[in-house]
């Protein structure tokens, strides 16, 4: 009860806790080493560790007296002018976001995801806790127009911006690393003043992978760097309940230079100038219809607002045959299966709903064997320079597959499993855009004497159906055929990945 004696409202959200990841000797070195920084072969252990000790203790004197929120959810967004399937990504895990634009049309966000890298929380695997609102309302543009909207017919956007901020020193790059610490942690801090930014344990995860390829080039005489990273933060969660107090989305977009970073300073030291230019910008949830009310502004301004607390079943049925409202309501639990379940209440509970509904007997989508599938190869073993590919791959149910998922429905899931004896995973966000396939096309650029291998995450669906006419037990079968489910996930890798799925111990 808050001070006026009505309900507070709680967030329904589904968390693991985890965690979170450290900063090592050994995930530092080969980021130096990458970067062509000269510390990177030279360092001692005992030195990599002193770097990561000051730049965790900024973090800590940043939080002083206050917890940070926790975070759920971290990626890296990988710049639309960088080509994938270089050898920065071999192997890793890109998921492409089509995000809906509020001036019409689509983005692409495309997100690295650090599968070895756990902040405070990780989402439970029936439900990715709202990352498909955040990530929408977070987008550049889409955060851009909000807060243009702000003052125009009563609405007002709580986002925060920091605009950027430029410092420049003579230091070493050490003292350069330890200083891109501190100056993301403030950033942070200054979009959750009340919290004082993010947790320090999650900030220490998030740094984790601070530096990467010189974007200029390995022959440049500077070292450039840009750094894009987005974290999804929870407050006040409770295990028992699943809910929290509020959510919320930062991004925190950063450019280290560092001016000939492979030569010795003119006076004999290890001294560079090094520029550190950081901005950010966020927003936090402590009420579920704010949240609903910024994301239907950018995916359907006509929608009519809807309660989005907590309450029974029926309620939220109302709601979604009274409204228009893009937002989904929470009540859905849908798991990826390893091979096909049977067909029992367990799997119908835990798969997609559709809006097929014929005679009685309900219809929903049971989603199983997820893999990746190699879509091409990108050869360039006989070519003497770097070579540009353009690839064009389609998400959503294949063509010949004919069902609708409901307009109010978004339901997302991910699922960890083992190919090849390699930890992979696959997550998905289903809503009704996929009643319809999608093609992109996304540029891949690949070394010289180079070969890539090019993946795309699948799983396969099919229908269950459910007589609800029938008795309790024998009334669920499947109908059909397995339909193949294509995903907006892609991963690139210098060797083939083969062999069966199996479940993850």
């Amino acid at each position: 009860m808050n001070a006026k004696g009505f309900p507070i409202k709680r967030i329904d959200i589904k968390l693991t806790k985890t965690t979170p990841s450290t900063i090592t000797p050994v995930s530092l070195r080969p980021q130096l080493k990458d970067a062509g920084l000269p510390c990177g072969e030279t360092a001692t252990v005992a030195e990599l560790q002193g770097f990561i000790d000051r730049g965790v203790k900024e973090f800590t004197q940043i939080l002083a007296g206050k917890t940070g929120l926790a975070a759920y959810g971290f990626s890296e967004t990988i710049p639309n002018d960088v080509h994938l399937a270089s050898s920065a990504y071999a192997g890793k895990q890109i998921e492409i976001k089509i995000i809906k634009l509020a001036t019409g049309g689509y983005g692409e966000l495309r997100l690295l995801k650090e599968e070895d890298t756990e902040v405070n929380y990780k989402p439970s695997e029936t439900g990715a806790g709202y990352s498909n609102e955040l990530y929408t309302v977070l987008y550049e543009d889409n955060f851009e127009y909000l807060e243009s909207k702000t003052g125009q017919g009563g609405y007002v956007f709580g986002g925060q911006r920091k605009d950027a901020k430029t410092r420049t020193d003579e230091v070493a790059t050490d003292v350069a690393i330890t200083n891109l610490f501190a100056e993301a942690a403030a950033s942070a801090a200054q979009i959750y003043p009340v919290a004082g930014g993010v947790d320090k344990d999650a900030m220490q995860a998030v740094m984790k992978l601070t530096l990467g390829k010189n974007f200029g080039g390995m022959a440049a005489r500077d070292y450039y760097y840009r750094g894009d990273k987005n974290i999804l933060l929870v407050d006040g969660y409770d295990e028992q309940a699943q809910d929290c107090k509020g959510i919320g989305a930062i991004n925190l977009l950063y450019t280290l230079t560092i001016q000939e970073y492979k030569h010795k300073a003119k006076n004999g030291g290890d001294t560079h100038e090094v520029t550190i230019t950081i901005s950010s910008r966020g927003m936090f949830y402590d009420n579920p219809d704010v949240l609903e009310r910024d994301y239907n502004m950018i995916t359907n301004p006509g929608a009519v607002m809807g309660n989005r607390s907590r309450g029974s079943h029926q309620e939220k049925d109302n709601h979604q045959k009274e409204s228009k409202s893009d937002f989904p309501v929470r009540d859905e639990e849908l798991e990826i299966f390893v091979e096909l379940p049977p067909a029992d209440k367990n799997t119908f509970k835990h798969s997609l709903p559709t809006a097929i509904s014929e005679n009685g007997n309900v219809q929903r989508l049971v989603m199983y064997s997820p893999d990746y599938l190699n879509i091409g190869v990108l050869d360039n073993t006989h070519g003497s320079a770097e070579t540009k590919f353009e690839k064009t791959f389609t998400r959503g149910f294949s063509k010949e597959f004919s069902t609708t998922i409901g307009y109010s429905t978004t339901v997302e899931a991910s699922i960890e499993f083992i190919k090849a004896s390699v930890t992979l995973s696959l997550s998905a966000t289903f809503s009704a855009s996929w009643n319809e396939s999608q093609s992109q096309t996304t540029t891949f650029s690949v070394p010289a004497h180079k070969k890539t291998f090019l993946y795309q995450g699948t799983m396969l669906a099919r229908l269950i159906k459910w007589n609800q006419k029938g008795p309790e037990s024998g009334n669920y079968e499947y109908v059909g055929s397995p339909i193949l489910t294509e995903t907006p996930t892609v991963m690139t890798s210098d060797e083939p990945i083969l062999g069966a799925v199996k479940p993850k111990p």
